[in-house]
């Protein structure tokens, strides 16, 4: 019974004019009506088991019963989306050139803004922090050793956490609590650097160190060195 009234509907609902586009009308309600029969043989299967619904013939209206519903609301969901689409390619031509142009201006500005935070950063960064390499690599060893690698924070955080809790270092060194960064030691950020978009640090590798953009500063992976 369910089969056969589901079939008579499809062919009154496929009838339908809906978008104006036959394949596109023919698909979308073939999505709804594959969606709304399974939503329906579960709700009903969920019914029988709790014991609702004890016979076949009541399993059978019902499933109908909820197919037909959810049909209504999809396509009702569909036909304001078609509203909605039909509404917005309805304004004349000069209004989609000038939301093109303020779009593609605002990204223009934004990555030259982007682009310029990054550069003051790294200047005023390799400025305060690392305006010698060579002296940094030379006091390099005697600055670890008065660190204590054996103390860890109560949970890995992310550098953000730390810099924040750490306000009265100008400098902080941390370290990944996994393997996730394999021959990284330590990475040294500027407490300045969390005025700028990109995080950016020195690097403390096997044998070399680099400044850069640190990765995965947000996750709570880290922990002071």
């Amino acid at each position: 019974m369910f089969e056969e009234n589901k079939w008579i509907l499809g062919i009154i609902v496929g009838s339908m004019t809906l978008s104006g586009l036959a394949i596109l009308d023919e698909l979308v309600i073939q999505v709804i009506f594959s969606a709304s029969g399974v939503i329906a043989y579960s709700l009903v299967g969920s019914l029988l088991g709790t014991g609702l619904i004890t016979s076949r013939a009541d399993a059978g209206r019902a499933r109908m019963g909820i197919f037909i519903f959810l049909v209504f609301i999809f396509v009702s969901i569909y036909l304001m989306i078609i509203k909605i689409i039909t509404w917005l390619l309805s304004f004349p031509l000069w209004v989609y050139v000038i939301i093109f142009i303020v779009t593609l201006g605002i990204l223009i500005v934004r990555f030259i803004l982007n682009r310029k935070a990054e550069s003051n950063y790294v200047d005023a960064h390799k400025n305060d922090l690392l305006k010698d390499y060579d002296t940094v690599e030379v006091n390099e060893k005697e600055t670890i050793e008065n660190l204590n690698p054996n103390i860890l924070t109560e949970e890995p955080k992310s550098i953000y956490q730390l810099l924040d809790e750490n306000k009265e270092k100008d400098v902080i060194y941390v370290v990944r609590v996994d393997n996730g960064s394999p021959g990284l030691q330590y990475v040294q950020v500027n407490q300045k650097a969390v005025k700028y978009q990109i995080l950016k640090g020195y690097l403390k590798f096997d044998n070399a160190g680099v400044f850069r953009e640190i990765y995965y500063a947000n996750e709570k992976i880290w922990r002071i060195y």
